[in-house]
């Protein structure tokens, strides 16, 4: 069992932001990450995600992935 499940999100002083995800297991995190994008989109926040990065967890079941983004735009 992996455990909890965290998705957090840090919004920098220039305005990127970036998530990591733990505890989620396979490509759930890139999944998990993409539904979190699309909420936000539906209030008006664009991401526009410029590097991916899995960390070696991804490859031994238990997953986690950085993502960095651009700004977040409002539209």
């Amino acid at each position: 069992m992996l455990g909890r499940k965290v998705i957090s999100v840090e919004i920098k002083s220039d305005g990127t932001v970036e998530v990591t995800t733990n505890g989620f297991a396979g490509r759930s995190c890139i999944l998990e990450y993409e539904r979190l994008a699309s909420r936000l989109k539906a209030l008006g926040i664009d991401l526009e995600t410029r590097q991916l990065v899995l960390l070696t967890d991804f490859y031994y079941g238990e997953e986690r992935a950085n993502v960095s983004t651009g700004t977040g735009s409002k539209t």
